[in-house]
């Protein structure tokens, strides 16, 4: 019973990463996407977890909200602070320095 309690444990770590790699992606995707459309420039081409946690959609089902920062550039001798938040796959906010899209 114990064996597959710790098999059960390590599936559910595996999936969990896995959806975290995906999610990651997508938000680097999307942050790329709204620095293109900004006419700004995306620094170090990644973004960085600053917090996970459990939340309630809409509808009251229990999901994910993963929000991560990064760093973006207008003419490319300054920097400035981003932030996406990721719910349920999708973008539930995005923010530019001041302005969120």
């Amino acid at each position: 019973m114990e064996s597959v309690l710790a098999i059960a444990v390590i599936i559910g770590l595996g999936c969990f990463w896995s959806d975290s790699l995906r999610a990651r992606e997508f938000a680097l995707r999307e942050c790329k996407t709204a620095c293109d459309r900004a006419d700004m420039q995306l620094l170090d081409q990644t973004v960085a977890l600053a917090n996970v946690g459990l939340t309630r959609d809409a509808e009251g089902r229990v999901r994910i909200r993963r929000r991560y920062r990064f760093e973006f550039s207008i003419d490319g001798g300054d920097r400035y602070p981003g932030q996406i938040t990721l719910m349920a796959g999708r973008v539930e906010s995005l923010w530019l320095g001041g302005t969120a899209t």
